[in-house]
């Protein structure tokens, strides 16, 4: 099993501190796709967002069903785009009472990598078999690409919802479904939402950190699995 490396380095060779800004190498471009997409792991109009105080009761009743979910899987695609850089690939997610498996594919359904995590820590392994395993995905990627991004919300903000422990800026739609999150410094744009699903959960996302960062993820397929069968 490989080292979690602490540091990265530039095209150059250099190395460089956590932090900084650096264009990545292709090993590493790699790492970073599957991590930045790890969670959740693009359109159509919506209605105005209405102010937060508008919608608290229609919020209320659909963030406690989200949240009442034990059980689902998605599949879809994704598009990530940093540091000047683009990757594209299929997922499939699935999701049980918090522990997490995500796949990753290329063209012609090539193997690009897999995500497993549970209460006890995460691990990636790449299409290169390297393995790498950390407590929690920001450690995961502070370790292996070499400095401090916010990646843990990604797991919540899927389903349409904030993540715990740390405020947000909110904005929703007439039915109380969010069309904007702001958060640890991700701005997430909900574009569209599955009706066909209860509860409705959001099948176009746009992801932003900064101007380095834009993750797009398109769901094709939603299941999910009464709470009585999940257990």
């Amino acid at each position: 099993m490989n080292a979690l490396i602490p540091l990265g380095r530039s095209r150059t060779g250099a190395l460089c501190s956590a932090g900084s800004r650096r264009a990545w190498p292709r090993g590493t471009w790699l790492r970073a796709a599957l991590l930045l997409t790890f969670l959740l792991l693009a359109g159509c109009a919506v209605r105005p967002p209405v102010l937060e105080e508008a919608a608290p009761e229609a919020w209320d009743a659909h963030q406690a069903a989200v949240q009442a979910l034990e059980q689902w899987s998605l599949s879809g695609r994704i598009a990530l785009d940093a540091d000047g850089q683009q990757w594209h690939a299929n997922v499939r997610w699935k999701e049980r009472n918090g522990d997490y498996d995500i796949q990753f594919f290329g063209p012609f359904g090539r193997d690009a990598g897999r995500l497993r995590g549970d209460e006890a820590g995460v691990n990636l392994r790449t299409p290169d078999g390297e393995y790498y395993n950390a407590p929690d995905p920001d450690r995961l990627v502070r370790d292996v690409l070499g400095y401090r991004l916010p990646v843990s919300g990604l797991r919540h903000w899927v389903l349409g919802l904030p993540a715990p422990g740390s405020g947000s800026e909110r904005s929703f739609d007439a039915r109380g479904r969010l069309t904007l999150l702001e958060q640890s410094g991700w701005q997430v744009q909900y574009q569209r939402y599955r009706e066909s699903v209860s509860p409705t959960l959001p099948d176009r996302l746009e992801l932003h950190y900064g101007q380095e960062i834009r993750l797009r993820l398109l769901v094709d397929a939603w299941t999910l699995e009464p709470v009585s069968a999940a257990r």
